[in-house]
């Protein structure tokens, strides 16, 4: 998704995308809803400072990297997706700040044994 960086005046990118490639980082920011990224309606764009794109390109960085691991699962026997759908519900009620750094670790336990 395109946003303009107030602090930089530069156009930015952020983007997570499924297996079929399609970008879904607004519903994932919940755009409508998300205090650190604003419409501007006169410039008629999403905008964004430097320290909130930085926290956002970072989460960002790391919810691909679990949806990653997580598409690369799924295509193994049985047990891997059964044993990988478990690490995923036991966070399911962690806040979505912090499910990356919990369930990485432990999917990358489970694709070290295939």
């Amino acid at each position: 998704m395109q946003l303009f960086n107030t602090t930089t005046d530069q156009i930015v990118f952020l983007s997570i995308t499924d297996k079929n490639r399609i970008d879904w980082f607004a519903d994932f920011a919940q755009l409508s809803h998300n205090p650190d990224i604003n419409y501007n309606k006169n410039e008629e764009r999403y905008e964004i400072n430097q320290v909130n794109y930085d926290f956002w390109a970072g989460l960002t960085a790391q919810y691909q990297k679990m949806y990653d691991l997580i598409d690369e699962l799924k295509a193994e026997n049985d047990d891997i997706r059964h044993e990988m759908e478990n690490v995923i519900e036991n966070y399911r009620d962690t806040d979505f700040k912090d499910t990356p750094s919990y369930v990485i670790p432990e999917l990358e336990e489970i694709k070290a044994k295939i």
